[in-house]
């Protein structure tokens, strides 16, 4: 089934605000497709696990995405990022100081 058609399906079943079961679900999607989603092998175990956000979220494990893994990776690479800016900001500092110190020594 493509992004598409399945998209609509979807909207279809969210608008209604009911959890829909495999039997709205194959309705809807004869509907709209032309055949029923459990014909094409899309089981009552598939919804279940298209409807929980848990898994939903660690589907999404590409560069930037929310699954936890990613996360955790860029929460990482974040704080990394965030001590090295910190250790340049202090280097700076340090050559601001000595340079206002010697040119106090100028005078």
């Amino acid at each position: 089934m493509n992004f598409r058609t399945a998209h609509s399906i979807v909207g279809r079943i969210a608008a209604s605000g009911i959890r829909s079961g495999l039997g709205e679900l194959d309705e809807i999607a004869l509907e709209i497709a032309s055949y029923r989603a459990g014909e094409r092998g899309f089981s009552a175990a598939d919804l279940e696990r298209a409807l929980d956000p848990r898994s939903n979220v660690a589907l999404r494990a590409n560069t930037g995405g929310p699954a936890p893994v990613e996360t955790e990776r860029m929460i990482k690479d974040r704080l990394g990022r965030i001590a090295e800016g910190e250790e340049r900001l202090a280097q700076r500092r340090s050559r601001v100081e000595k340079a206002l110190g010697e040119l106090g020594e100028e005078k």
